[in-house]
Formats: C-alpha cells, structure tokens, sequence
C-alpha cells in the first residue's frame, strides 16, 4: 500500500482498515524502539508509543502511570489515538495519509494541520513510513 493512498479507503473491508492500522501503529512502535516503556521520555511521554499525557487524558480516565506498564490497555489508547489523528486530518482539509499520521503523532494535530513541521519530524514521519512500507510489502500488501 503506497503511503499516498488513504489509512482509511472506502474499498478496504473492516478487517484490511483494522490491519492497516495496526501495522501502522507497530511502525510507529518500531521507530520509536522504547526499550524502557515505562520510564518517561523527554517530554514526559511515556510506553512503547510514547504518548503524552495529554494525548492519554483525551481517550482514557486510566492513571497515566499505566502507559508502559499495560501493553493491552496502551494498544487501544494507541489505537483510539490515530484514529482521533486521522480524523482531524480530514476535518483539516487533508489526506490522512501514513506520512501525515506519523507526523502528526510526532508534532501534534495543530502543527500538522498548520504544515508547521519541524525537519525532524519530518524524518521521523519517514522513517515510520519506510518501516510502515516494509511491513506491507512483507506481508504481500500493495503488489
């Protein structure tokens, strides 16, 4: 699946939108390589996703402190999250494309929808879409 087509096609069944996004979140997981989910990162984010606490807050009333350490739990705070991503994208005008998710989860949803994106996010949104690719083409996806 090319990264310019939608995350969410009209012509992809229930099941292939669910596996698209799940392959879509483990290359985020992928390049964000946390060996230590439950220590926070920089900018307090924490788990295998590095979520913000505000990011957390918006989806769950679970206790922050448990991102990292309930791998079920942040997967469905992960997931809840892009799609909440992918939404504000359209609402902004925009293609919900894997590179504007990445960078979105990077940068924020304002920043996104605002293009104001610094070059290192920009990297990183590659990166996820490099491994997001991969991942596809592994699983005989796109050909």
């Amino acid at each position: 699946m090319a990264a310019s087509l939608l995350l969410l096609s009209a012509g992809q069944s229930r099941a292939d939108t669910i596996g698209t996004e799940l392959r879509l979140l483990s290359a985020i997981r992928e390049v964000e390589a946390v060996k230590k989910p439950a220590l926070p990162g920089p900018a307090g984010e924490l788990g295998y996703f590095r979520l913000r606490e505000t990011a957390w807050r918006q989806h769950t009333t679970q206790p922050f402190a448990r991102c990292g350490r309930n791998a079920s739990l942040e997967l469905e705070i992960a997931m809840t999250h892009l799609r909440w991503l992918s939404r504000g994208i359209v609402a902004a005008g925009q293609v919900p494309t894997p590179y504007r998710i990445a960078l979105a989860w990077n940068a924020g949803l304002e920043a996104t929808s605002l293009r104001r994106i610094p070059a290192p996010t920009h990297d990183y949104a590659a990166r996820v879409v490099n491994v997001f690719t991969a991942m596809n083409e592994s699983a005989g996806i796109g050909h």
